[in-house]
């Protein structure tokens, strides 16, 4: 069989010969040169492999641990994010706790006024609007002012006579109360409009800083996109190294592209939640500060209203007070109301002054913590920079290796043409570099191709960088010069507003449209924004493949195509975008609540099997602590036993010392000097023993103590198995909280939709209302030229038509205003428009000098490349010329040298033959390892036709979708002309509402001035004003018990704060003293298991020496049976001595079963001797020594068995 393998394994090395290119006809010396070649290729090709698998590995290494920095930075950015949006969170709920108050404190007010009216029977005038209220009070006022002054006439003329002095007095206090109220006043007012300037200075302030951080924010993302870029580069490359070292490194590339994938992710989530947040944190900002605003201005509205009201109220009381009481009574007590009004609202005034200074406060923290963040991100993106820079000069290295590469390899094949061509020319051919030659070629060009792919890769790649950075520099400037432009024109506009307002009520409407009108110009604007990237980016797409296809009928049809799908992508990019990220956010938190899951569960399991291994140990333990029990009983019988022997053999040595006679008393002595011997050796082995037995003992306390210690181990396993159910069942309620909000967030996303159809709506309502003030002022001025022709005729009517004139030229000045801006706005359009067109223009010009100037750098190139071709060839000839002479010097020397080495040659030709079966193998590996790669190869184009199939469904559901959303676009707009229908309606109804009103006015007016008793209505007036005054206390003590108790309630939720804050980082110590303990438990564990080692390995050495003990006894008897079959009682206890003094190195064990050996023989020996026949005294003794022999007997043989 192995002459036959033999036989097969030199067909095969033929075989391949034959294919490799070697003859039949070759000798064994050129197959051996042949073989040997192949040999040093490998080991060259193999020498290579390995060097560029640790380049490979250190690079990895490199990048590991820079991703791993990278994570660690972006995990401590995240948990820094969540700070600051809980805080944010806080905030607002503050602010929408304070609106609560506010909104109730407005209701309120507004009751007591409906009650105050009801009770006058004014239930009417309740309904209406406060301004309408407001000057409804004003009227009656006036009127009440004038029968006041009518009433004093009257009386003064008759007190004229008689008090002059208490006249002059009383005119005194009255001045000096309404200086003091007025400075009051002033003061109040000069506090309010400086908190309000302060708050609006911060509020700019926070907007400029908001721009700063949206500006920083998107160079940010600029930076981070290069990033991604630099990563999806290195990711690349790692696909690459995978594919050309599947088997070495496969998995470590695996880990490294997904945590590459992992961050990218990561990265896009951070960007995408840190956008998100800002926008909805800038709109609640937006909405609070309109709020605060208005409740402001209400307050002061109101301040003001409640000033004239008490102002009345004294005029009131003073004059009503004269006639009755008296002056100085009526001065101290007006003195004292006006003194605590005043106290009062100094109060109100104090108080929303500090909670203005606390809101500073914490605006100025919320600054300074967004800067913090800023900088911190500066910090990342100068990291990531310095990182970008690095690999850009390593990048260059690697460029210039690979160009020196494939200039030696350009070099070596120009030295083998060389070579072959003087073969050709009529030297002697050798086969072996007849056959290297061609393998040499071939695997040069793949290098050199390899190489060259890569050159161009990279030079593309750089050029997109180029592109790419281009592009958006000419986008942000772009952007930020838009940005400032509309800025401007949101000054101008909002200065123009204020204007309008002041002039009249109706121009709040025609303002409203403007800023809506300005709204869509914005939008207009940023759609052409939009519409100028896109086109940017299209075209930078066009160049690219313009670059890599270099097809120009390609072009034209994308363009085509461009043109058709850029409305399409306009509308669904958005909505994509927002849903995916939605999707994404959803997803990943999915992921990690099943991945916490999943690590809780193989917790449980862990700690499930260590609590069955710790049960084993015990088991084993208590099974070994029983058998040592078990040794240490049968010590203890071993020495008792010997104990016995020891004393039976003194009182035996008695009696023969007796009877034996004087010849024998020398032998005795020998006997009892060796039994001394042994004794000693025995009392000797006993303190071994008991030395033993303590260890022993010792080693059963330990094990004790182990099993008590595993079992306290196994109760805080128990605990922390159920620690750990219950955080299961927490993750499963988060799990649940994390659906129900992803259920909340997917209804936010529904009210979303529903309000910016509401916006819509208004936006049409708004352009209705434009239609319909064009045709009122269109009405107006047909009235006004109806009314000159009839001016004469109707002159009671001049002051009423004047007004209506005076209304219809502010709207028709308005409307006029508005159709200039309009038409601006369809100027700047028009000149957009024209600007595309210019830029189009441009962009042509732009392709052709590119063009223009691509067919200059080829013909550049070209002329470089033939005069780098003729240099080298130059520096070729002159290499081959001094290669030749070298080449025939060393062939000389290895004609020689190849003579000397032909009988080592037939030495090897065992070993090459071993070689070579080992390279069939290789090669068999190999053709397996193709074949593998050859299947992911078929698989991955399955998934990409998989993919392509995906994405065609994926534009049908989009198709779909967009016919969904213009269905519902139609509903929306029936909807808007009903909801346009009823609005009118309503209107209509409000106007006749209105008029009613004005009717009801005019007829109170005209009954009050009929009225006489106007004395009786005085009195009830003063009456209703000291119930006012008295409600108004109360309603003043009423706020400052509220604000008291919310005093109360913030130094109570302050507390909770800090009592939360303290327990978390009780339970921070906690957990590091839990973490303590478990790394103390885990060494007692480990010194544990260290000692049951020990012990079994004691146990293991105890059971060994048994096992040599007995083999030893074994072979002894079977010597005795052999040697000393008839010897007498001196040789057995001869023999026992000397195997004492052998055993002596044993264990005490030994030493017992030889001393029951000899007694043994003494009970055979005394046998023999009362059988055979000797003398009188012979028989004497021997019935003497019986009757001692026999009771050990016994005791032999039960010890016989134990052995």
């Amino acid at each position: 069989m192995d002459h036959e393998k033999v036989w097969m394994e030199l067909d095969q090395i033929s075989k391949r010969c034959q294919e490799d290119g070697l003859p039949l006809e070759a000798s064994t010396e050129e197959r051996q040169r042949h073989l040997w070649q192949q040999l040093l290729s490998s080991e060259t090709k193999l020498q290579s492999a390995t060097e560029e698998l640790l380049t490979l590995r250190t690079q990895q290494a490199n990048e590991m641990k820079e991703l791993e920095s990278y994570v660690a930075h972006i995990r401590a950015l995240l948990e820094e994010r969540e700070c600051l949006t809980a805080e944010y969170e806080r905030d607002n709920e503050e602010l929408r706790h304070e609106l609560h108050q506010v909104k109730h404190q407005q209701e309120t007010q507004s009751k007591e006024l409906a009650e105050l009216l009801s009770q006058e029977d004014l239930g009417e005038i309740g309904l209406s609007s406060p301004s309408e209220q407001v000057a409804y009070l004003l009227v009656e006022r006036a009127t009440l002012l004038e029968r006041l002054e009518a009433a004093e006439r009257s009386l003064e003329s008759q007190s004229l006579a008689g008090n002059p002095n208490d006249f002059d007095h009383q005119e005194h206090i009255r001045h000096m109360m309404g200086e003091d109220l007025r400075q009051r006043s002033e003061d109040v007012r000069r506090t309010v409009d400086a908190v309000a300037k302060a708050h609006s200075e911060e509020l700019s302030r926070e907007r400029s800083e908001r721009q700063r951080l949206e500006r920083d924010l998107e160079e940010a993302s600029g930076r981070l996109a290069m990033a991604h870029q630099d990563i999806r580069r290195l990711s690349d490359k790692l696909d690459e190294a995978r594919n050309g070292n599947q088997d070495t490194n496969g998995s470590e590339l695996k880990g490294t592209a997904k945590e590459v994938e992992s961050s990218r992710k990561e990265v896009d989530e951070l960007k995408i939640g840190d956008t998100m947040r800002l926008q909805r944190l800038d709109a609640e900002n937006k909405t609070l500060g309109e709020r605060v605003r208005l409740l402001e201005s209400e307050k002061q509205n109101l301040l003001d209203q409640v000033l004239k009201n008490a102002a009345a109220n004294q005029d009131l009381k003073d004059k009503s007070g004269e006639p009755q009481n008296g002056a100085p009574a009526f001065s101290v007590e007006g003195k004292d109301l006006s003194h605590k009004r005043c106290h009062e609202a100094l109060e109100d005034g104090l108080v929303q002054v500090r909670e203005l200074q606390r809101q500073l406060q914490r605006l100025r923290k919320e600054q300074e913590e967004v800067e913090e963040r800023n900088e911190e991100l500066e910090a990342l993106l100068g990291e990531a920079q310095n990182t970008s820079k690095e690999e850009r000069h390593r990048h260059d290295g690697e460029v210039e290796g690979l160009h020196r590469r494939i200039r030696s390899l350009e070099a070596e094949l120009k030295k083998q043409d060389s070579q072959e061509n003087k073969l050709k020319n009529g030297e002697e051919v050798k086969p072996t570099d007849s056959y290297l030659q061609p393998h040499l070629r071939d695997s040069a060009q793949e290098r050199m191709a390899l190489l060259e792919a890569r050159l161009t890769e990279e030079k593309d790649w750089r050029k997109q960088l180029e592109l790419d950075l281009s592009a958006a520099q000419t986008a942000l400037k772009k952007d930020k010069e838009a940005l400032q432009i509309g800025e401007r024109e949101l000054k101008k506009l909002r200065l123009e507003v204020s204007g309008l307002q002041t002039e009249c009520q109706q121009g709040k409407t025609l303002i409203k449209s403007l800023t809506q009108v300005k709204g869509e110009k914005a939008v207009l604007e940023e759609k052409v924004a939009q519409m100028e990237r896109t086109h940017k980016r299209l075209q930078s797409e066009l160049d690219r493949y313009k670059d890599s296809s270099q097809a120009q009928g390609d072009v034209r049809d994308n363009r085509l195509q461009v043109e058709q799908l850029q409305l399409q992508a306009d509308r669904l990019t958005v909505e994509l975008s927002s849903l995916q990220t939605t999707h994404n956010s959803l997803r990943d938190e999915m992921t990690s609540e099943r991945l916490r899951s999943a690590e809780l569960q193989a917790e449980l399991s862990s700690a499930v099997q260590e609590k069955l291994a710790a049960k084993g140990e015990r088991e084993r333990l208590e099974l070994e602590i029983q058998r040592l029990n078990k040794l240490l009983l049968w010590h203890q019988e071993q020495l008792s036993f010997a104990q016995e022997a020891q004393k039976h053999q003194k009182q035996g040595a008695l009696h023969i010392g007796s009877g034996f006679s004087p010849e024998q008393s020398k032998d005795n002595g020998l006997d009892q000097q060796e039994l001394n011997h042994l004794q000693k050796k025995l009392e000797e082995e006993r303190q071994k023993a008991s030395h033993h037995q303590m260890a022993l003992q010792a080693q059963v306390h330990e094990a004790q103590a182990h099993i008590r210690s595993q079992e306290s181990f196994l109760s805080q396993r128990s605990e922390e198995a159920k620690q750990m159910k219950q955080d299961l069942q927490r993750a499963q309620s988060l799990f649940a909280s994390a659906e129900r909000e992803l259920r909340y967030e997917k209804e936010k996303n529904v009210d979303l939709k529903r309000h910016n159809t509401l916006l819509e709506q208004e936006k049409l309502k708004l352009c209705a209302e434009m239609k319909q003030v064009q045709t009122k002022l269109v009405q107006a001025e047909q009235k006004v030229q109806t009314q000159d022709a009839e001016g004469e005729r109707q002159q009671q009517k001049i002051r009423d038509l004047e007004l209506e004139l005076a209304r219809s030229s502010t709207n028709h000045s308005a409307t006029s205003s508005l159709q200039e801006e309009l038409q601006a706005e369809r100027a700047g359009l028009i000149a957009a428009d024209k600007k595309v067109l210019e830029l189009q223009q441009q962009l042509k010009n732009a392709q052709h000098l590119l063009r223009v100037e691509e067919a200059r750098t080829s013909e550049s190139s070209r002329l470089e490349r033939d005069s780098r071709d003729l240099s080298d060839t130059l520096s070729a000839l002159r290499a081959q010329q001094q290669e030749e002479h070298i080449t025939r010097k060393l062939l000389e020397q290895r004609e020689e040298e190849l003579q000397q080495q032909v009988g080592s040659l037939r030495l090897k030709e065992a070993s090459l033959s071993r070689t070579n079966t080992e390279l069939s193998h290789r090669v068999q590996q190999l053709d397996a390892r193709l074949s593998i790669l050859e299947a992911e190869l078929s698989k991955t184009r399955e998934e990409a036709k998989n993919n392509l199939k995906s994405n065609q469904r994926l534009q049908e559901e989009l198709v779909a979708s967009q016919q969904e959303c213009e269905r519902l676009q139609e509903e929306l707009q029936q909807v808007l002309l009903q909801l346009d229908s009823r609005l009118r309606k309503y209107n209509e109804k409000q106007s006749q509402h209105k008029s009613k009103l004005h009717q009801a006015k005019l007829v109170f007016l005209k009954a009050t001035a009929q009225r006489d008793s106007t004395i009786q209505r005085l009195e009830n007036d003063l009456a209703l004003a000291s119930s006012l005054s008295l409600k108004e206390k109360e309603r003043v003590n009423t706020v400052m018990m509220e604000n008291e108790k919310l005093l109360g309630e913030k130094r109570e939720l302050l507390r909770r704060v800090s009592e939360a804050e303290e327990t978390g980082s009780n339970g921070m110590r906690t957990a590091s003293t839990l973490q303590h303990r478990v790394n103390g438990l885990e060494m007692e564990n480990r010194q544990l298991q260290d000692r049951t080692m020990k012990l079994s390995n004691q146990v293991s050495s105890l059971e060994r020496a048994l096992r040599n003990v007995e083999s030893f006894y074994s072979l002894e008897k079977k010597t005795k049976e052999q040697f000393f079959p008839s010897d007498g009682l001196s040789e057995g206890i001869l023999q026992a001595s000397t195997l004492s003094v052998t055993a002596s190195s044993c264990d005490h064990v030994d030493i017992l079963d030889a001393i029951c050996r000899a007694k043994a023989s003494q009970h055979t020996d005394g046998t023999r001797a009362s059988v055979s026949t000797y003398q009188m005294s012979e028989q004497g003794y021997l019935n003497l020594v019986s009757p001692m022999v026999t009771p050990t007997s016994p005791k032999g043989t039960e010890a016989s068995p134990n052995e």
